[in-house]
């Protein structure tokens, strides 16, 4: 019997199934092949969060369970904690290419269990030592390293929203409105903008209302605290 796979997998491949994304089927027949002993699977601690947060930021906590059971209950499949090793090696990779603190924890995990990551997030190819692998409509190919496909006004837009969303966080932290929900929802803002927009250029644009309908709603609630904008 051959060497069996390893593969870990990033939140915005979970999101793929959550959100029903082009690919998701694929996602699907994935996770089923490693609960059949074809592959092993393995997520870190960081996704399950990071995918939690957007369930809770709705309050959507039955359906946050649900997704946790149901993938717990995968064989062949583990969910990794982060250690004193993991910590290291993520503040290396962070220290060196320059990636978000949570990615760079991925990625590390990744390397601690000589896995293939599977990741839309096209951040990871900074990171030297881990094979970044995506979905296409053949099935899961090598992310080549590329830009995003679309055009770069749609992604630059995105992430104006993402700073301006960043700010009103910091300006109702001094008022205490909302912190909390404001801050899950910030967590898992970035991972899905980049999904998105690397995926399908209509889909960004509904985030784009979406997003920008959330950022009123939080200078509406900076607005009515008296605090001044700046």
């Amino acid at each position: 019997m051959g060497k069996v796979m390893r593969y870990f997998i990033d939140t915005n491949i979970f999101l793929t199934i959550l959100n029903k994304e082009p690919e998701w089927k694929k996602v699907v027949t994935l996770l089923q092949n490693i609960h059949d002993g074809k592959y092993k699977g393995f997520t870190s601690v960081i996704c399950i969060s990071e995918i939690l947060s957007g369930f809770y930021a709705e309050n959507e906590y039955e359906k946050g369970d649900r997704f946790v059971n149901d993938l717990t209950s995968i064989n062949n499949f583990k969910i990794t904690e982060i250690d004193l090793v993991v910590a290291r090696k993520a503040a290396s990779i962070r220290a060196k290419s320059k990636i978000k603190l949570p990615d760079a924890m991925v990625a590390a995990s990744c390397k601690v269990h000589k896995c293939e990551l599977i990741s839309q997030d096209t951040d990871f190819l900074k990171v030297k030592g881990i094979t970044v692998k995506k979905y296409d409509n053949f099935g899961i190919t090598t992310s080549p390293a590329s830009g995003l496909p679309l055009p770069q006004s749609v992604y630059h837009v995105t992430r104006i929203i993402s700073c301006c969303l960043a700010i009103a966080e910091i300006q109702m932290s001094f008022s205490g409105i909302g912190v909390l929900s404001l801050a899950s929802f910030l967590d898992c803002l970035s991972n899905r903008l980049n999904v998105v927009c690397f995926q399908n250029a209509s889909k960004a644009k509904e985030l784009f209302a979406w997003h920008t309908f959330k950022l009123n709603q939080c200078l509406s609630k900076i607005e009515h605290s008296n605090l001044e904008f700046r």
